[in-house]
């Protein structure tokens, strides 16, 4: 999948691994630059990038602050910070669902407790298989095999695999356009080199989904698990996903994920 250029701009910035979110992370690896041109053009861009990223965290509306929640470092201090300033988004703006995929995210790598916006994502996203796919890592952990069960259902059942990455570009690049930068610093050659992946947890739904061929466990998943392997490959277009689904439908050929 092609990371939409404001995330991999963002990339460039932050340095992070985040959301995407969607699945659970977004790994970022950065072309560092060398030339003092390009160094000076970095620093310019953060400069300006943190501006943006504080007008939105002063912002009135949720979801500017949410967006300025996900773009926070992963650092412990400022992840146990980010994380409060998306939850009090994703409570702010219970209805708008892309405020609730970042504080979950957020939450994910700071505090672990995410089951609010969770359970909103259920209530208003229920034919998305990737909200029951949290809800099942979710549910593996926890050890709680009915709901994990009830989960893989659900996930067989749904119409579409979306970890809101697009969403979430497009209300970066709302973001950004409402702060106009200066149009000499081009940043579009560094961003072009960045590698990113969307890459959500799915190994608790491979390893509900491979059967033992002494004892049969899981023989009975076997259709809801290839229902969900076709879904992914139909999916999001993320490699991941796709891989994840070839896996799910016995296509020995693709890379492990």
């Amino acid at each position: 999948m092609r990371v939409p250029r404001v995330i991999r701009v963002l990339a460039l910035t932050i340095g992070l691994s985040a959301f995407a979110h969607d699945g659970r992370a977004v790994h970022i690896c950065p072309e560092g630059a060398t030339d003092g041109q390009s160094l000076a053009r970095q620093q310019a861009w953060r400069q300006y990038f943190e501006s943006v990223q504080e007008a939105l965290r002063d912002s009135p509306d949720p979801r500017d602050r949410a967006l300025a929640a996900f773009a926070g470092s992963f650092a412990f201090d400022d992840r146990v910070q980010a994380e409060a300033v998306a939850r009090s988004a994703a409570d702010a703006a219970a209805d708008d669902m892309l405020a609730q995929w970042i504080a979950l995210r957020r939450s994910q790598v700071a505090s672990g407790n995410y089951e609010p916006m969770l359970s909103r994502l259920e209530q208003h996203e229920p034919d998305n298989a990737a909200v029951w796919l949290e809800v099942l890592v979710r549910a593996v952990y926890l050890k709680d095999r009915v709901t994990a069960d009830d989960a893989l259902a659900r996930m067989a059942q749904s119409s579409r695999f979306d970890v809101g990455l697009t969403d979430l570009s497009n209300a970066w690049s709302k973001a950004f356009a409402r702060f106009p930068s200066d149009p000499a610093w081009r940043f579009d050659d560094e961003a072009n080199e960045l590698v990113a992946r969307v890459r959500p947890v799915f190994e608790p739904l491979l390893a509900m989904c491979r059967i033992d061929p002494d004892t049969g466990a899981n023989l009975d998943h076997a259709s809801a698990c290839a229902s969900i392997g076709r879904l992914l490959v139909a999916g999001d277009g993320s490699a991941s996903s796709s891989e994840a689904g070839h896996v799910l439908l016995g296509d020995d050929s693709q890379p492990a994920l």
